[in-house]
């Protein structure tokens, strides 16, 4: 009975929306002075919102305020990407102070310097990439830095390990490295366990950081085992304007930790 009646309720307040839907339509769209009927303020409420509910519905223009999942998904990634840039952009600007730092020191003469250190005031910056390092039985040796459109140059040379192209607008500074077990042992290289980070300055120009790669010789995340003579060629990457075609001046910037060090390299 009560489910009955419920429906009666329903199906009645139902004709009479109709009725006054009806009613004010009629005098919108014939136009009779002030027939408009005087209804009471819920009643003229509920006749408003089922009117624009019926106007929704058939408008094939109409788009839901709702938000999909993957509209939310996709806003969410983009706001986590433009967070990443700005620490990213932070740490660039760290970088740049530590470098400064350190061309002022050297410029000074500082005795610290022939020692692979520059004090800048307020923390040691490393000049020296084997001091910074701290590899004990290896030997790390700059081989200069050039640019080219991809890494490597050599066709033969990606077989066992892939390319590194420029993208669009850009070209590929290449910091090449040679690492040498110096020792009569074998020596563990783990550099990924040390977590570097690399930015460069090339012809008085900040770059981004160092591009990952899945290069088996980058040198952001080498790992393997030298035996006593043995060396291996290391690279780090960056990306700089097309219209750099050639290096000038060269420093290498690097950061493990708290620790900073900046390091002259030589073009190629």
């Amino acid at each position: 009975m009560c489910a009955q009646h419920t429906d009666d309720i329903l199906i009645d307040m139902k004709r009479r929306l109709i009725i006054l839907i009806t009613a004010v339509l009629s005098v919108s769209l014939f136009g009779c002075g002030d027939a408009i009927p005087d209804l009471p303020e819920d009643e003229m409420k509920m006749v408003e919102e089922y009117a624009a509910g019926l106007l929704l519905k058939y408008d094939a223009g109409y788009k839901s305020d709702m938000i999909s999942d993957e509209e939310i998904q996709a806003e969410k990634e983009r706001l986590e990407h433009r967070a990443q840039l700005t620490i990213e952009a932070e740490e660039a600007r760290k970088e740049r102070e530590a470098a400064k730092e350190a061309a002022k020191s050297s410029k000074e003469g500082s005795d610290s310097s022939s020692e692979g250190k520059a004090s800048s005031g307020r923390e040691t910056v490393y000049t020296d990439i084997n001091d910074f390092f701290s590899l004990g039985g290896l030997n790390i040796v700059s081989d200069g830095v050039r640019i080219s459109d991809r890494y490597p140059d050599k066709s033969e040379d990606s077989d066992w390990q892939g390319v590194v192209n420029a993208t669009g607008g850009k070209k590929l500074a290449v910091f090449e490295f040679t690492v040498s077990n110096t020792g009569s042992s074998p020596v563990n290289l783990d550099m990924s366990s040390q977590k570097p980070h690399f930015a460069a300055e090339i012809n008085n120009s900040f770059t981004k950081g160092a591009l990952t790669t899945l290069l088996l010789n980058d040198m952001q995340t080498y790992r393997k085992e030298l035996a006593a003579g043995e060396s291996e060629k290391l690279v780090l990457l960056f990306e700089v304007p097309s219209d750099v075609s050639s290096v000038d001046s060269a420093d290498l910037i690097m950061r493990k930790g708290t620790e900073r060090g900046v390091m002259q390299v030589k073009a190629d």
